[in-house]
């Protein structure tokens, strides 16, 4: 039998988040910032960004519907998909859209057909190396098909607007951007040979959060000062090479929202039962798993926090899992939680702003998804 527990939900912090894209700002005072609504499609969040000046990465047209009826203006909306349908190209291009990212001849014969006089930006492939989630083969052109995508925009009527690079989500090594500052420069020195002089460079998202753990518990410490030195830098010569004027844009999604979302869940049960070699394992059952927000469990570990628990209570490693009955239900490793939890006591997942409302299914075994509240923000 599945417990389903009303009581569940996700909560934003809107001033944390607020606090979050100043500090980023602070690091990066000169880039655009266009918020990739696939992390956290809720409209609170998205019209508190829009108010402090926040664009947004939309991954298609219910994203872009949803940004503009936010009140995000179209002007600060770019279509940041490369794979997008004729029909999806058209829809953004009705809804005032002008700028699309691409990485293929045949997707910027497309946009030239449904969405005459674009402007288009050619994503760059990454190798992905150093993120928990890489994102390679599947996006991206090497230098020299960038050269060619873009003189094809041109012929067709588009606009060669822009180069970009994603390297990555929570990417945790800032040799990745040196990596994507070298494979920016090279095409931008063979794209001015060609004739082709871009406005801006986009620089993607993968900026990490800080509060997760890994797979086995210890905390992740991605270098964020080096990242944003390495950034900083690499912006300067990008500049300095250029000899134009050439604005950045930055696409952060978990960077801002990851670490100021907590679900609040209860525990189903915690049992100890004997495993497949015969040991003795402490299983605790939380009622909200990888099927109600917490899917990224297949590669780190969200903070636990057990409200009312006695700090000094004697503890236990468990494996820790969600209410269903799919056996990837379950965070990897084992955690240290207080031995003597009972069914219903309250449990708060730290860390889960990110995807959490992006990933929940529409009701697997029967589990509502969960209901979002924001907290702070504008009186």
């Amino acid at each position: 039998m599945t417990v389903t527990v009303l009581d569940d939900r996700l909560v934003y912090d809107l001033d944390g988040i607020g606090a979050q894209y100043d500090a980023l700002l602070r690091e990066l005072p000169d880039v655009r910032v266009r918020f990739a609504l696939k992390a956290c499609p809720v409209d609170d969040v998205l019209r508190f960004l829009a108010g402090r000046g926040s664009g947004v990465d939309a991954a298609g047209p219910q994203e872009i519907t949803q940004a503009l009826r936010a009140g995000v203006p179209a002007g600060r909306i770019h279509y940041g998909n490369t794979v997008k349908s004729d029909r999806n190209i058209a829809d953004a291009h009705r809804l005032g859209i002008r700028d699309f990212a691409t990485d293929t001849v045949e997707d910027v014969r497309a946009v030239a057909a449904h969405a005459p006089g674009a402007r288009v930006f050619c994503r760059l492939a990454t190798t992905g190396e150093g993120a928990l989630w890489g994102l390679s083969e599947k996006f991206g052109c090497d230098p020299d098909d960038a050269v060619r995508v873009l003189a094809e925009a041109r012929e067709l009527g588009l606009a060669p607007a822009g180069l970009s690079v994603h390297v990555g989500s929570q990417q945790m090594s800032a040799d990745a951007w040196q990596d994507a500052f070298a494979d920016l420069a090279e095409t931008l020195v063979a794209l001015r040979r060609h004739g082709i002089v871009l406005d801006h460079v986009n620089l993607g998202g993968g900026l990490p959060a800080l509060g997760y753990a890994d797979r086995y518990g210890t905390p992740l410490d991605p270098p964020l000062d080096k990242i944003f030195a390495v950034l900083r830098d690499g912006m300067r010569r990008l500049r300095d090479l250029h000899g134009e004027p050439l604005a950045f844009v930055v696409e952060p999604g978990r960077h801002l929202v990851a670490d100021h979302g907590t679900v609040h869940a209860q525990v189903v049960r915690m049992s100890r039962r004997r495993g497949p070699g015969g040991e003795d394992r402490h299983w605790l059952y939380l009622s909200v798993g990888r099927f109600n927000g917490l899917y990224e469990t297949d590669a780190l570990q969200y903070p636990l926090v057990f409200p009312g628990t006695d700090p000094g209570a004697a503890r236990v490693l468990a494996r820790v899992a969600g209410p269903t009955c799919d056996s990837d239900d379950a965070f990897p490793g084992l955690v240290s939680v207080p031995k003597g939890l009972r069914s219903g006591d309250p449990v708060l997942v730290r860390s889960s702003g990110a995807y959490a409302a992006s990933y929940m299914t529409r009701g697997f075994n029967g589990i509502a998804p969960l209901p979002h509240h924001c907290v702070g923000g504008p009186a």
